[in-house]
């Protein structure tokens, strides 16, 4: 009985992340992520409703939780949902406009694994 509770647990893919500001934890929908920001130790989670919540973990730890989850690191700042891109200009190297107007940047070497992730997630 407790393998096939803990096959079932495993099998669960979480739609919230923890985040902790303080004294206050806050129980985020993944699909209310709009990017990350990188800010040496700290990451800057931009919110869909507007929110910023500032957060004292790198943003390579949250990469790593966001693995697989639709999230793409675009450059060594960014971390974005794929679900919140609004436009992909290719002028000037390329950069990304999400949802809430944010213009965020991709690195050159970047592109092609990009539009791969982006255009894979659109056709579905």
């Amino acid at each position: 009985l407790f393998g096939k509770i803990k096959k079932n647990i495993e099998t669960v893919t979480p739609t919230k992340i923890a985040l902790t500001v303080l004294n206050e934890v806050s129980f985020i929908d993944l699909c209310e992520i709009v990017y990350l920001k990188a800010d040496n130790v700290y990451t800057e989670f931009y919110l869909a409703n507007k929110d910023m919540r500032v957060i004292s973990r790198p943003i390579k730890e949250y990469e790593k939780m966001l693995s697989g989850k639709d999230f793409f690191r675009t450059h060594r700042s960014y971390l974005i949902n794929l679900n919140q891109v609004k436009t992909f200009s290719k002028t000037e190297g390329g950069f990304i406009v999400m949802t809430n107007g944010h213009i965020v940047n991709l690195a050159r070497e970047r592109k092609e694994e990009f539009l791969k992730a982006w255009q894979g997630l659109t056709l579905q």
